[in-house]
């Protein structure tokens, strides 16, 4: 497979283009491959019923896009090819399993099937926000309880924006963050006793050295731990990024993230479906990440969110359902990856990062059922993000997946079921995805951050609220009426 250090070359002498023309570009090769393979299709009210010609033919669009036009450099402002033999080799590379961790706290993770009833979701908890010391919960009493199951196999950690009365600004207050960063997520996953729990770094800023700053078997991260490299929208590529991932794949380090990709320059959502292969295909010939969202069908990102971090109205949600089948679109750039690669994926569960505004209700609960009923069935991991979520935002989704899985239910089980919760329980429901980005707290009203996430949970005597507890034993009851065998 092509090596890091070829990479880098080709970011330094490829074609020289600004970004504008490069974006430009975009917008019309996704237009004439969308063409070219015929992917403007209807799609089936069943979403599973993809067959595996037109998922061939969204992977070769996404493979050609990689050869044709090719992945952007915005550090060099360079074009950056690669030979369609590069790409499917790399494809044919991407390893189906990795070790992470030490110790007691190794895990193995692996691709997982679709409607797979053997291999239950690993499951990764994450800061995935900034935080600050006048946060009410210190970072390490917080990433305690969030690993304090034994099922969660993974901790993404947080980023400063100031810490112990240092702004971080500059080389030396960089590099103070991101190892401070990493050693006190390690510090709570000690107090949990779970010292070898693989820790993933959440960058601090995408500069090389501030990304292997945090290298350190002993404080820092170890070769068995990870972090996160992101795909930017359209394609973009940080010169810094391959050079960190270069020194990082010389230690060995174990796990590599993506969870970027997107486009603001797509025409369509079918184009959307051609870029989302091109950057998990990008990320993992650029920066090696082994570990990544499963893809899925965007339209440009103008349609879906404004610039100020709010979520589109659920009215405009229901247009977008009626112009496209887009379940059946998102499921056909999964299958399209599931096919012809070994990706491990895994997808964020419902209720978390931006959207936590309240963890207490049925509604909540119902709604984070249907979310782990399908990441369970689609074959991903779970991804838990947000500030830091209680232990009951973790189990019971983890609950709810091993009852789907003993219960042996189908793609179309899941569709019947969710169809049936929605109808019965969740009409007229605040539509939570329009709040917005509550992670923003860790600048405005770090005192407020964790609000939500106290509500439900007691970070420091460990005690789950009564109301909570009322209203989970409530929904279990109603989901075991429906056919899941849930244990005591």
């Amino acid at each position: 497979m092509i090596n890091l250090l070829e990479v880098a070359e080709r970011i330094r002498t490829g074609q020289k283009m600004d970004t504008k023309s490069y974006d430009m570009g975009l917008f019309r090769k996704t237009q004439e491959l969308t063409k070219k393979y015929n992917l403007n299709q209807p799609g089936k009210p069943e979403f599973w019923e993809v067959d595996n010609a037109y998922a061939d033919a969204v992977f070769q669009a996404g493979v050609d896009f990689l050869t044709e036009w090719g992945a952007y450099c915005v550090t060099t402002e360079r074009v950056i090819k690669f030979t369609e033999d590069e790409v499917r080799r790399a494809a044919r590379e991407i390893p189906s399993q990795i070790v992470v961790g030490e110790g007691s706290d190794t895990r193995t993770i692996k691709k997982r099937e679709i409607e797979d009833t053997q291999n239950r979701p690993n499951i990764v908890v994450a800061g995935h926000s900034a935080w600050s010391d006048e946060v009410p919960v210190p970072i390490h009493i917080a990433v305690r309880e969030m690993v304090s199951d034994e099922r969660v196999d993974v901790i993404q950690g947080y980023m400063y924006a100031e810490t112990d009365k240092y702004e971080i600004s500059g080389p030396t207050h960089w590099a103070y963050a991101a190892r401070r960063a990493v050693e006190r997520v390690r510090n709570g996953c000690t107090q949990a006793g779970r010292p070898g729990l693989c820790v993933v770094q959440y960058p601090t800023l995408t500069r090389a050295f501030a990304l292997v700053a945090a290298m350190d078997p002993y404080r820092g991260l170890r070769p068995t731990d990870g972090t996160m490299f992101s795909i930017q929208p359209d394609l973009h590529v940080d010169a810094d990024y391959v050079a960190a991932s270069y020194v990082y794949e010389e230690y060995g380090l174990a796990y590599k993230e993506n969870q970027g990709g997107g486009s603001n320059f797509i025409a369509d959502i079918y184009g959307g479906m051609i870029i989302s292969i091109a950057s998990r295909l990008a990320a993992w010939m650029c920066y090696r990440d082994n570990v990544q969202g499963g893809g899925g069908a965007a339209e440009p990102r103008g349609a879906q969110r404004d610039w100020g971090g709010v979520a589109p109205a659920s009215e405009l949600v229901a247009e977008r359902a009626k112009k496209y089948d887009a379940m059946w679109l998102n499921f056909a750039v999964y299958k399209a990856l599931h096919r012809n690669t070994g990706l491990i994926t895994k997808a964020n569960i419902w209720g978390c990062h931006e959207m936590a505004v309240e963890q207490l209700s049925d509604e909540f609960l119902l709604m984070q059922a249907i979310s782990a009923m399908r990441e369970t069935l689609w074959g991903n991991h779970f991804h838990f993000a947000g500030s830091a979520n209680p232990p009951t935002v973790i189990r019971w989704p983890i609950d709810v997946s091993d009852a789907v899985m003993r219960s042996k239910l189908k793609l179309s089980d899941y569709q019947e079921l969710s169809s049936r919760i929605t109808r019965e329980k969740l009409q007229g429901w605040q539509d939570l995805s329009r709040v917005k980005d509550q992670r923003m707290k860790a600048y405005e009203s770090p005192k407020q951050l964790l609000d939500t996430q106290l509500n439900v949970y007691d970070f420091f005597k460990q005690k789950i609220s009564e109301k909570y507890l009322e209203n989970e034993k409530k929904v279990r009851s109603y989901l075991k009426d429906l056919g899941l065998d849930f244990r005591a």
